[in-house]
């Protein structure tokens, strides 16, 4: 065949998409409903035009590995070895991270150093065992108090993100050393000028 964009080979028969956007098939194609004339075209038959596809200039985009990125793989792998990472976010490394999955991956942190939480907090907009239990150790709050809604499926900002981390340091009896905040500082140095 001339001019063909993309091809398609299968057990038992194959598929073709000419430049012009025509469908050909040929081998035995009507027992997969392709519309052949005969069970065992040799031939190539065209079944139908105007496929749209992109330029054959171009070179498809495969999609990324689900695996880590190299400068990751190391930490990644050991987090998951201490069984720090649920099956459930152990691919689209690159994906932000919502709030409910921050959850889970600090509660098999915290239950990995101090045991199970037992306690519960509860919101309107999920039942998410791993944000009660973060909500119940004081790491994770709501996002409207007066509707008492903790937004689950919203990415965690990277204020969020630092502050938890800092609350959970705290809740696992390792604390951060505390820093004086640049607010602070300026002050400082305003009142000495």
């Amino acid at each position: 065949m001339d001019d063909v964009a993309l091809i398609s080979a299968g057990d038992s028969y194959n598929a073709a998409v000419k430049t012009d956007g025509s469908l050909w098939v040929w081998g035995f194609t009507s027992g997969y409903g392709l519309g052949t004339p005969n069970n065992d075209a040799i031939t190539p038959t065209k079944i139908m035009d105007g496929i749209k596809f992109p330029s054959v200039t171009q070179a498809p985009t495969l999609p990324a590995p689900d695996v880590p990125s190299s400068w990751a793989t190391e930490q990644v792998n050991t987090a998951i070895a201490a069984n720090l990472v649920p099956q459930s976010l152990q691919s689209k490394y690159t994906q932000a991270t919502t709030r409910a999955e921050f959850c889970a991956l600090a509660v098999a942190l915290y239950e990995n150093v101090k045991g199970e939480i037992t306690e519960r907090k509860t919101f309107t907009d999920t039942s998410d065992i791993n944000v009660q239990k973060m909500a119940a150790v004081g790491v994770v709050s709501g996002t409207d108090t007066a509707r008492n809604l903790f937004t689950p499926d919203a990415n965690l900002t990277r204020e969020q993100s630092a502050t938890m981390l800092a609350r959970l340091a705290d809740a696992i009896g390792k604390p951060l050393p505390k820093q004086a905040s640049a607010a602070t500082d300026n002050q400082n140095r305003l009142s000495q000028e």
